[in-house]
């Protein structure tokens, strides 16, 4: 569990703090990553995960979710050892990976994180 483990957090890249009951969530990319390339807007009802980052990694911000008038991460990319993490916050359920949108995030990531 992200939770309860330090060493899941460093290759997540974020401690998680907690999170609100599932709720519908509006997903906003972020201009200007390759991660988003056919990716547009989307609405889920998912859990809205909360992070804190630590100030020792790089890490890029790609995607954020609103909840209560602010946005917060959901989708971050950062390399981890010889290699990449891609790390997003919806896909709690199955009907999570419904939106198109979030599929074709799903496989960008899964592509990235197999380039070079």
């Amino acid at each position: 569990s992200l939770q309860s483990s330090h060493e899941l957090g460093q290759l997540v890249g974020a401690r998680f703090t907690g999170h609100p009951p599932y709720q519908p969530l509006r997903y906003h990319p972020l201009a200007g990553h390759p991660l988003l390339e056919g990716v547009d807007g989307f609405s889920l009802d998912e859990e809205p995960y909360m992070f804190e980052f630590d100030s020792f990694s790089k890490r890029e911000v790609f995607l954020e979710y609103e909840f209560e008038g602010k946005r917060y991460p959901a989708g971050w990319e950062h390399a981890y050892g010889l290699g990449k993490v891609v790390y997003l916050q919806p896909g709690h359920h199955a009907p999570s990976f419904k939106p198109a949108s979030y599929r074709r995030l799903v496989l960008n990531g899964a592509r990235w994180v197999c380039s070079r």
